[in-house]
């Protein structure tokens, strides 16, 4: 049930979200990712994560920004379109606890991609496999550092 959950959740939140699931797009060689719904994620230690999105996702700073009350980074895909992904850093104590993103990538390669996050000692919540017996589409799931779940979808 629970595998026919997520599969279910990666299909509809794209559409959700106001893209199609499984538009063209260009794929690039390996495991980077290609499309992601702008968004930001409040992260702990922002140098970490920021290492670790450039590293594992192969994703490239693009902008950061320091004040007295928060830092960020501007992290982009390779992608066309210059998708984005903002990581939040709060310096002050009082905007509370983190709270936890989604977030769905395209990808060429989801198995490489969940190793990446496995060899850096993080969570796999779900093995970048078929959704269906025979189905060309595989979905991988994780979490970083500070419990935002990444999707990792690879059409066939």
């Amino acid at each position: 049930m629970k595998k026919t959950s997520a599969s279910l959740v990666a299909c509809v939140l794209p559409f959700v979200m106001g893209a199609p699931a499984f538009a063209d797009h260009h794929e690039e060689a390996g495991p980077k990712v290609e499309k992601v719904a702008a968004t930001v994620l409040g992260v702990s230690d922002l140098n970490a994560s920021v290492e670790l999105y450039k590293s594992a996702l192969g994703m490239t700073v693009v902008r950061t920004t320091s004040t007295d009350t928060y830092e960020e980074a501007i992290l982009a895909t390779a992608d066309a379109d210059g998708t984005k992904i903002v990581l939040y850093q709060s310096l002050v104590e009082s905007d509370g606890p983190l709270k936890t993103g989604r977030v769905v990538f395209y990808t060429s390669d989801a198995v490489s991609l969940v190793e990446a996050f496995r060899d850096a000692g993080l969570e796999v919540e779900r093995e970048a496999t078929p959704v269906a017996e025979g189905s060309p589409v595989r979905i991988g799931i994780v979490h970083d550092a500070d419990g935002h779940t990444l999707e990792f979808i690879q059409r066939g």
